[in-house]
C-alpha cells in the first residue's frame, strides 16, 4: 500500500518490526528529509504511512542498518552504523508516537563502532548488540549492553581468536545442561 520514492519516505528498507496494536515500523538505511534514513511507520488497517523521524547524520546517527526491537516499555530501540559525534554510529529509541531519543554514540574505539546487529532486549531488560569495529584488541567489535536510559557498558571483545568484526546481532537462548548418569557397572 505504499511505494518507496527514495526521497522523504527513505530508501533501502531493512525490516519491519510489528507491535501488539497493528502498526509495523520499519528502518530505512537511505533517504529520508536528510538523507541518511528514516522511521516509518505502517498501519495496515488503516493503509496509513507516515516516516516518524529522519536521522541527520550528527548525534542521532544515520544510515540504520537493522529492524527495530521492540521493547517490554512500548518504545522501539534500535542502532545505526554511521553518524553520530564520531561517525562511528549511534543507539536510540523511539516511540510509537515518533519521539526520537539519543541513547549512546559510539566512538570507534574501545566501546566499538559501526553496528550492523539487531538489538535484542533481554530478560533484565538490558539491550544487547555487537558492532563491528572498535574494542580494546583493535578493531574486531564488541558485545555491549545498553539500557533504555543509556547506560552503556562493554561486556567482551573481539580479538581473532574468539571472532572478529560480528555482522550480525545476537540471539537470545536459554541453556540446559544435561549431565549424563553414569552407571556402574
Amino acid at each position: 500500500f505504499h511505494t518507496f520514492t527514495g526521497a522523504s519516505d527513505g530508501s533501502y528498507p531493512v525490516g519491519l518490526t510489528a507491535d501488539g496494536s497493528g502498526h509495523l515500523y520499519g528502518v530505512q538505511e537511505f533517504g529520508g528529509k536528510n538523507g541518511y534514513g528514516c522511521i516509518v511507520k505502517f498501519t495496515p488497517a488503516t493503509r496509513s504511512f507516515s516516516v516518524l523521524y529522519s536521522f541527520t547524520n550528527g548525534v542521532d546517527g544515520g544510515e540504520p542498518w537493522t529492524p527495530l526491537v521492540l521493547g517490554s516499555d512500548g518504545n522501539l530501540y534500535g542502532t545505526s552504523w554511521a553518524g553520530g559525534e564520531y561517525d562511528s554510529g549511534a543507539i536510540f529509541s523511539i516511540s510509537p508516537a515518533g519521539t526520537f531519543k539519543h541513547l549512546y554514540t559510539f566512538t570507534g574505539k574501545n566501546d566499538g563502532g559501526n553496528s550492523q546487529g539487531r538489538l535484542v532486549e533481554g530478560p533484565n531488560r538490558l539491550f544487547y548488540g555487537t558492532t563491528s569495529s572498535g574494542g580494546s584488541a583493535g578493531t574486531n567489535g564488541i558485545i555491549f549492553t545498553v539500557d533504555a536510559s543509556g547506560v552503556y557498558k562493554v561486556i567482551h571483545t573481539f580479538d581473532f581468536a574468539n571472532g572478529a568484526a560480528p555482522q550480525c546481532g545476537l540471539v537470545l537462548a536459554s541453556v540446559v545442561w544435561r549431565i549424563p548418569m553414569i552407571e556402574q557397572l
